[in-house]
């Protein structure tokens, strides 16, 4: 897998996210990313230095305390206003406004906010940043001699799904660095944070009914080098987030508009996990935690009943932690050699009447069979899956989603499915 902090292309079965507004050409005088659908130029600045910062009465508590923390940075205080006040920034309320979709008027003796929700507050507050220079993101006041030129700008997202998949397994980020690519993220109005949590080389989040997943899944012993497969640095390197922590991601990534959506990528990829509880496997290992990259063809044993008490409680006390609607299954780069060889598998194949034909052998169904029932599972915690390619031919049920990593095709083939 080759996804490391890979923007994705994310095709949704059973409904279109994306949305097909025009967008403005545009300005190279006006760098701006994304660029809004619609700006227009006007005469004059707007000076910065000493503006006053009022907002809408009827605006909710999170897109006050946005416009609070963007008047901290100039070194003011904002307040409720009745009406748009001259020399200073005004957020108003405009319920007839899409969800993520805001007005930006600057004028030379006002600049007027208007958005239907804490999101357009946001986004605008994200343009206004990009207008002025870089030191706006930095940790002291500033502002003075700062302007803005007068324009006007109605935007909103030309996509639904916004999303950035960053893989914490083969490099562990912690906390805090996790937050800035969350401030990163809200810079340029990305909306999900995809956290690749379980993978081979390290099982990342606290599961509490489950201690051995970060006591002994969560560190490996090495790291290939390079692109040397035979070799490691011998150094031991892990690290995980407690569920506290992963609370502590969800609430910032909240405050700047982002959901998480958590991958626990099954049955494949889960040299970790089999490190941790070697029962789950067809062979029983030993297993240890993997120090290269690439595709292990050690993976879950589906007809272990020790397996699918794991599978559940895990993705149980992920589905009570994420408040995502979607929690990211995985599906892909699992190899079924070893179940080819597994007694115990080939019975559970027969159990299930799974047989082989052009498009799938038996055990690739086998595979389908168990992302089938997780998506059933998590139905259950009122939750919806998402899945890479590979399990396009689960049948999943609607609602399901398909994440096309190496081929459009797979992907046009989910959307009309």
């Amino acid at each position: 897998m080759t996804r490391l902090h890979s923007f994705l292309i994310t095709v949704v079965a059973t409904c279109a996210i994306f949305t097909s507004n025009a967008q403005a050409l545009p300005d190279p005088d006006v760098t701006m990313l994304p660029y809004p659908q619609s700006l227009t130029h006007s005469e004059g600045v707007f000076c910065v230095d000493g503006a006053t910062f009022n907002y809408d009465k009827e605006l909710d508590k999170a897109s006050i305390k946005a416009i609070k923390q963007f008047a901290a940075r100039f070194g003011a205080k904002a307040k409720k206003a009745g009406d748009i006040q001259k020399g200073g920034f005004n957020f108003l309320l405009n319920s007839a406004l899409e969800t993520e979709a805001y007005t930006l008027d600057i004028n030379t003796d006002k600049v007027i906010v208007k958005a239907g929700s804490h999101e357009g507050i946001f986004y605008a507050i994200q343009t206004l940043k990009q207008l002025l220079p870089a030191e706006v993101y930095g940790k002291t006041p500033v502002g003075k001699d700062w302007t803005l030129n007068c324009m006007s700008i109605s935007d909103s997202p030309r996509y639904g799904y916004r999303g950035l998949n960053v893989d914490v397994c083969r490099h562990f980020y912690g906390v805090n660095q996790i937050k800035k690519f969350i401030d990163l993220m809200a810079a340029y109005k990305l909306n999900r944070l995809h956290l690749h949590l379980t993978d081979d080389q390290g099982w990342r989040i606290e599961i509490k009914k489950y201690p051995k997943l970060t006591k002994v899944g969560a560190y490996r012993e090495g790291t290939q080098i390079g692109k040397d497969f035979n070799n490691h640095d011998g150094k031991r390197y892990g690290g995980y987030y407690t569920q506290k922590d992963i609370k502590e991601i969800i609430k910032y990534a909240q405050e700047h508009c982002i959901t998480v959506i958590p991958e626990i990528d099954l049955p494949g990829h889960m040299v970790a996990a089999l490190a941790s509880y070697p029962e789950m496997g067809c062979t029983g290992g030993p297993y240890s935690v993997w120090t290269q990259w690439g595709v292990s063809e050690k993976v879950l044993c589906p007809a272990k009943d020790a397996t699918w008490t794991f599978l559940k409680d895990v993705l149980a006390e992920v589905a009570a932690l994420f408040p995502s609607e979607y929690i990211h299954i995985g599906g892909d780069e699992c190899p079924v050699k070893e179940w080819e060889k597994c007694p115990d598998c080939q019975a559970l194949i027969k159990e299930l009447g799974l047989t082989s034909d052009k498009e799938s052998s038996a055990e690739r169904k086998l595979q389908y069979h168990v992302m089938k029932e997780m998506q059933a599972y998590l139905k259950t915690k009122g939750k919806k899956v998402i899945g890479w390619q590979e399990i396009f031919k689960s049948n999943l049920d609607e609602g399901g989603v398909i994440m096309s990593w190496t081929s459009r095709s797979v992907g046009v083939r989910a959307a009309k499915a």
